[in-house]
């Protein structure tokens, strides 16, 4: 079973005149870390599932896998989508093993 982690959330940024669609990704402060914010660019290859992942992942790769292989994406943290609530998607996360495979 996979020990989740949850407390990502992904807020949709609809396009302006001069940038294109984006995803706030976005962690609130606990304990002593600090809150932190990344905002990734739309993938319009991908649909909005696959998009909210792919954002929670990037977040995961800068603010937890900071020790993590480059290139090695099944490797450390990794999100799954958890919920939708007045428009944003709340991500949970786990660790996964160098196989791949959720611990």
């Amino acid at each position: 079973m996979m020990e989740s982690r949850a407390g990502i959330k992904v807020k949709f940024l609809g396009p302006t005149n001069y940038r294109g669609m984006r995803l706030v990704v976005s962690r609130e402060r606990w304990d002593n870390n600090p809150a932190e914010r990344l905002i990734v660019s739309w993938d319009y290859g991908l649909g909005t599932l696959d998009n909210v992942e792919a954002a929670a992942n990037a977040f995961l790769d800068k603010f937890v896998n900071l020790d993590r292989i480059k290139g090695d994406r099944n490797k450390g943290a990794r999100a799954r989508i958890a919920v939708c609530f007045d428009g944003d998607h709340y991500v949970s996360w786990g660790w996964v093993d160098d196989e791949g495979e959720w611990v």
